[in-house]
């Protein structure tokens, strides 16, 4: 069962070489219109050697597993812009067998916002 949904997002995959032959993410539309639950959450921590409080963000979002993302994929939220690498994959499985969800573990790479 799919958890709250509160965007859309876009599969982005595809890679190609620079000049110097290393491969680059070219950021195509794979998939478009996927329905997901997205949501980020910060936290400050104290850096005891320097003293200065660092802010974790941590993103994470589920969508339906028939979207097939990889680690190697990026995603898109449609509705802000932002862009995202996807660290982790995972595909919980219930009592009954498979949920029909991916759960991805994200870093946010753009942001539409300032």
């Amino acid at each position: 069962m799919m958890p709250f949904v509160n965007t859309t997002v876009s599969l982005l995959r595809g890679t190609s070489y620079d000049t110097t032959g290393d491969p680059v993410d070219t950021g195509e539309v794979f998939l478009a219109g996927i329905p997901a639950s997205l949501s980020e959450t910060s936290r400050e921590v104290q850096d005891p050697s320097a003293q200065t409080p660092r802010t974790i963000r941590t993103a994470k979002a589920a969508v339906p597993d028939w979207a097939g993302f990889l680690t190697t994929d990026q995603l898109l939220d449609e509705s802000t812009g932002d862009r995202y690498m996807v660290i982790e994959v995972l595909a919980p499985t219930t009592l009954a067998g498979p949920s029909g969800v991916q759960m991805l573990r994200l870093r946010r790479v753009t942001s539409s916002s300032t």
